[in-house]
């Protein structure tokens, strides 16, 4: 079995990705700033490495059953 090369974060990149963890945009949108990188990997990174915490994106959940839910209280069809 063989596995890719496992490339080390450099100062920049750390600095980089501190200064727009906090951004308000997807995470493959700010993964585009890190050529190479995976989104999961700038995740990962964040979360374990850097200690960072959790991303708001500013993106609400979607729920289709909650949606559904939503639409018969109001009176609507499914």
């Amino acid at each position: 079995m063989t596995t890719k090369p496992w490339k080390v974060w450099t100062p920049a990149e750390d600095a980089l990705l501190r200064q727009h963890w906090a951004d308000k945009e997807p995470t493959k949108r700010l993964a585009a700033r890190f050529p190479g990188r995976t989104a999961a990997a700038i995740l990962k990174h964040g979360y374990v490495a850097l200690g960072l915490g959790p991303r708001d994106c500013g993106r609400e959940s979607f729920s289709p059953v909650w949606e559904g839910v939503r639409g018969l209280l109001a009176g609507g069809k499914r």
